[in-house]
């Protein structure tokens, strides 16, 4: 199997790589994708002196866009998001059309390797810890701060097991830690919970049309529950803005 579908896949809990065609329709109800985007915003809003100057962010494996479109309209930044998967970019595109200033934000088909060697000069970047393809966490780190410039931050989202002394793996990047936000388990159990139910409902839909592959889709579901009880159960999610 071609490498970026398989990274795609991964990243998105499949495991069997016949699901790559069907994620679109089964994530066609899922917007953010498991991004904070009330984290974000509150470490934005707290921290930073967001009506100095025009703010460019850059959103690394940026999904279907909402976002960063979100932070676009509501900080007024211009904004570039990357993502490898052509389907999550093109519904990007689409959300992205309906802003009055269009031209403030654009999408592009990348892989993030690619991305963090080539696109720099951004004030904030965004980052989230779902795939070793950069190396380690501190290695993605690292590698993802070529594309902010001096001062700039990241924001950088991460799911570590409880007992773990997280913050050191972020300070051995060479980062200084400005805020961070641990995302409640309620709040996170209530969006593993909407986020199955919608996915099942698809899965079920897929599962008539096309009885030959309901186990694809019942294996899909199950990768969801399995990954939903694991993260409420044994992991914390937090969302750090940091900086040199």
């Amino acid at each position: 199997m071609d490498y970026g579908k398989q990274q795609i896949i991964e990243s998105l809990s499949g495991t069997n790589p016949a699901i790559y065609d069907f994620l679109p329709y089964l994530l066609q109800d899922l917007h953010f994708l498991g991004t904070n985007i009330s984290a974000i915003t509150n470490l934005l809003s707290k921290n930073i002196n967001l009506n100095s100057v025009d703010y460019k962010i850059l959103d690394l494996c940026c999904g279907k866009g909402a976002a960063l479109i979100s932070l676009v309209k509501k900080f007024n930044f211009c904004g570039v998001g990357i993502d490898l998967y052509p389907p999550f970019i093109k519904e990007a595109g689409k959300l992205a059309s309906e802003l009055s200033d269009y031209s403030k934000i654009c999408f592009k088909e990348m892989d993030i390797v690619e991305a963090v060697k080539t696109l720099h000069n951004f004030d904030i970047v965004l980052c989230g810890y779902d795939t070793t393809v950069l190396g380690t966490e501190t290695e993605t780190i690292i590698k993802t701060a070529g594309c902010i410039k001096v001062g700039g931050y990241i924001l950088y989202e991460a799911a570590y097991p409880s007992e773990l002394n997280h913050e050191q793996i972020v300070l051995q990047s060479g980062f200084n830690i400005v805020d961070k936000c641990i995302s409640d388990k309620s709040t996170v159990k209530k969006m593993n919970e909407y986020n199955t139910s919608m996915i099942s409902k698809r899965a079920l839909e897929l599962a008539e049309k096309y009885p030959d592959k309901a186990y694809i889709f019942s294996e899909y579901v199950d990768n969801q529950v399995n990954e939903s009880i694991e993260l409420e159960e044994k992991y914390i999610l937090v969302t750090y803005l940091i900086r040199k």
